[in-house]
């Protein structure tokens, strides 16, 4: 069944079909955040899937005024986008926590192909670097994501996921329980909680999903957020490696 969800030591029917959807918001726009929180509440209403959207607004005092009831609103003055998923986790009440950013740049492909699934898995990713994915961007933008990747998984040890960084699915109270051991705040979160499932033994899996880019901006600063997502990473793998404080 293509809406099944399948979770490791035991197969879990989604008889509890309830997801929360969390969507991070720093500066991406009012309009576009709208029309995602729409499609998403479309999206799992025509599956019959029970859902909340919660729109963890960070980085500004001022709050926004969202004009739909399916979405719920907190926000922080503090930025981070570790910092708006664990504000969202804390008060996420369905089954499931669903994190994917307020563009929806994979037009929900990745929560198609996670829905299903039919092994067993305790956290999913929409992965980029899935071997199947559409990823059509500049080789630029593609060249650092494969090396970071790459650099990950040998130092950080047993890192076998390939992007940490795109859509993650999972069972909410495990996401709480691993997120609260995250240590960083900004936009290595992602990697960092990854690993912590991925350290405790839990099955973690990579889903393709389609991605083209539209238009030419980015928020992404390459250089500098490269070198200090670089710097993270070793300052992981040296911490995991030989128990350093952090």
């Amino acid at each position: 069944m293509a809406d099944d969800l399948y979770f490791s030591k035991k197969i879990i029917f989604m008889t509890n079909r309830s997801i929360s959807v969390i969507l991070p918001y720093y500066k991406e726009g009012k309009s576009t955040l709208e029309g995602s929180i729409k499609r998403i509440g479309a999206y799992l209403k025509k599956r019959g899937i029970d859902s909340e959207i919660i729109i963890s607004q960070n980085g500004t005092k001022e709050k926004l005024v969202i004009n739909n009831r399916a979405a719920r609103l907190i926000n922080d003055p503090k930025k981070g986008l570790g910092i708006a998923i664990k504000n969202a986790l804390k008060i996420s009440r369905g089954k499931y926590s669903y994190f994917l950013s307020c563009e929806v740049p994979f037009e929900l492909s990745d929560l198609k192909q996670i829905l299903a699934l039919n092994k067993p898995f305790d956290l999913a990713i929409g992965s980029k670097l899935h071997p199947k994915s559409v990823y059509k961007i500049s080789l630029v933008r593609y060249l650092p994501s494969q090396i970071l990747s790459i650099i990950s998984q040998i130092l950080i040890p047993g890192f076998s996921v390939k992007d940490p960084n795109g859509t993650l699915f999972g069972r909410t109270s495990l996401l709480k329980k691993y997120s609260r051991q995250v240590e960083t705040n900004d936009f290595f979160y992602p990697t960092e909680l990854v690993y912590n499932f991925l350290k405790n033994k839990h099955e973690v899996v990579e889903v393709p999903i389609v991605y083209i880019k539209k238009g030419s901006g980015s928020s992404v600063r390459f250089f500098s957020d490269g070198l200090s997502y670089l710097f993270q990473i070793i300052k992981l793998a040296l911490r995991e490696r030989f128990r350093i404080a952090p």
